[in-house]
Order: C-alpha cells, then structure tokens, then sequence
C-alpha cells in the first residue's frame, strides 16, 4: 500500500512539471535545428 502511495503521489508531483516542461522546451530545440540545421548534431 505505501509502494503505491509514494508512486501516485510521485506521479502527481512529476507530471506536471513534465508537462509544463515538455512545452516550453520541445519549440525551441526544433526551431534552432531547423533555423541551424542542427549545429550539434544531435539535440
């Protein structure tokens, strides 16, 4: 029972900043890799 409590309380705290996150940083990587054509090679 407490496995299961830490593990939805850790979801509830990790998913939003995972979803907060994975807005803000998804455009700006692939607008330098289109603006740059990817200068790193990778990201």
């Amino acid at each position: 029972m407490s496995f299961t409590t830490l593990f939805t309380a850790a979801l509830v705290l990790i998913a939003p900043a995972l979803v907060a996150a994975a807005p803000a940083a998804a455009p700006e990587p692939s607008v330098k890799a289109q603006n740059f054509g990817a200068p790193g090679g990778g990201k």
